[in-house]
């Protein structure tokens, strides 16, 4: 009988191995990291989005994201009609943020929301969800006031 090899990696390969992965991630499209994402239509164009739904996942929000994949962004939901007000704290992405309101129409867009910035940004009325996506998706996809969104 042949004794078995155990492979122990030398500190050298576990600290290229942990920089590779770290350099490699800055350059990759992040994924979502909710388990709870799904997708919505708004004009007969479907997206993927992350859902934040709770306080916690609310005021984190993409903050920290380098990056989305094309067609992706994140659905804050509110349980009831309200403004609300958006900021750009920690987020180092710049975004769209397309407020819907209670009848699942965009009532306002933001284009290009400076990224870092903490001046808040109003909905301009109640709503019952927002959406950010990376900056220019909103008017790529000819995304308007009075759309319909469905979720």
């Amino acid at each position: 009988m042949k004794p078995c090899t155990v492979f122990y990696p030398s500190r050298r390969f576990m600290a290229l191995a942990l920089v590779m992965s770290l350099v490699g991630g800055l350059f990759l499209p992040q994924p979502l990291l909710a388990a709870s994402a799904k997708v919505i239509t708004i004009q007969s164009q479907k997206f993927t989005v992350e859902i934040a739904d709770d306080n916690e996942t609310r005021q984190k929000g993409l903050m920290g994201r380098r990056s989305l994949a094309p067609n992706h962004g994140m659905l804050f939901l509110y349980s009831r009609p309200m403004s609300v007000e958006m900021w750009m704290k920690d987020t180092p992405l710049a975004l769209d943020m397309v407020f819907i309101n209670s009848h699942h129409r965009i009532s306002h867009i933001v284009h290009d929301a400076k990224p870092f910035s903490t001046t808040t940004i109003p909905s301009n009325g109640e709503v019952i969800a927002v959406i950010e996506f990376t900056a220019g998706t909103a008017k790529r996809k000819g995304l308007k006031i009075g759309d319909r969104v469905e979720y």
